[in-house]
């Protein structure tokens, strides 16, 4: 599912892949994307070996304060802008998002990213669901059509940059029979592979029992790719179970740590469009978190 500089619509009971903010629209590839896929990633997402822990939410400096050290975050863009620029502390790495760029553009982009900053960039996070058409229909075509535009943009920022490229699957499109189960939209050339994940509070289980999380690994697996984490997730509305909450908290951080993912970040946030409010303000759930996010 996608948003538009708001979250959209959680399905119940599974790992939901929450979108994010943007107006809807496939790239429009010059004629440089149809350079060749890269034969191997180019690089990979700076964490020192660590798990970056951290938070998405409207104000940076709230979540920083209730709920820091915020290690990573993300950001989002409806078209790439040509020249890099970063709202966030120097130490906080981004997952930087975006839905439209040509070839060009997003080699312009990179090569202007200085060497010092700590990001992963994503073409079309979520692309697996039907919010917005941008690729509708059946899933293989679809899906073929998705994978021929990011290996297009991971082309022209290999070619340009040791910028790494992410790929993040919509979480509730792997369930069982979802748009993504088939793995039709999973492309070959990123270099890390993320997840969008959401769970209502019917379904506050840890990560490695969520069905969606354990049908994409299992995707990962067969195209011997890692899993780097989770770009976006919540556990539970405002009204869940602290308690229930933070035993899958906790259980998916150590489990995030033992398989070596590279980042884990809380959607801290409201849905104005669906009602849900991710926005846990429950004093043992807060405390819960700083403690992870200070290991």
């Amino acid at each position: 599912m996608t948003r538009r500089i708001a979250v959209a619509s959680v399905v119940a009971g599974l790992g939901a892949g929450l979108a994010t903010a943007q107006t809807s629209m496939a790239a429009t590839e010059d004629a440089a994307s149809a350079a060749a896929p890269s034969a191997k990633p180019a690089s990979s997402f700076n964490t020192g070996g660590k798990l970056l822990v951290g938070v998405r939410s409207k104000n940076f400096g709230q979540a920083q304060s209730t709920l820091g050290p915020i290690k990573v975050t993300r950001k989002y863009y409806n078209k790439l802008p040509s020249k890099y620029h970063s709202m966030y502390p120097s130490n906080v790495a981004v997952i930087v998002s975006y839905l439209q760029s040509s070839a060009a553009n997003t080699a312009s982009y990179v090569k202007s990213v200085p060497s010092s900053a700590n990001i992963v960039l994503v073409y079309h996070h979520e692309p697996e669901g039907n919010h917005s058409n941008d690729y509708p229909g059946d899933p293989k075509t679809a899906g073929a059509k998705f994978v021929k535009e990011f290996n297009a943009q991971a082309a022209a920022v290999h070619a340009n940059s040791k910028v790494p490229m992410g790929f993040i699957a919509g979480g509730y499109q792997y369930r069982n029979g979802g748009r993504g189960a088939a793995g039709y939209f999973i492309p070959p050339t990123a270099d890390e592979y993320f997840m969008d994940s959401y769970a209502q509070n019917n379904a506050l289980v840890p990560a490695t029992q969520n069905q969606t999380v354990k049908n994409y690994l299992a995707l990962l697996k067969q195209r011997g790719k890692s899993f780097a984490g989770f770009s976006e997730y919540a556990r539970g509305t405002a009204s869940a179970s602290s308690a229930a909450r933070i035993k899958v908290l906790n259980a998916d951080n150590t489990w995030l740590r033992s398989i070596g993912a590279k980042a884990w970040v809380y959607w801290w946030a409201p849905s104005p469009q669906t009602g849900d409010n991710w926005q846990f303000k429950d004093s043992a759930t807060i405390q819960a978190w700083k403690k992870i996010a200070s290991q």
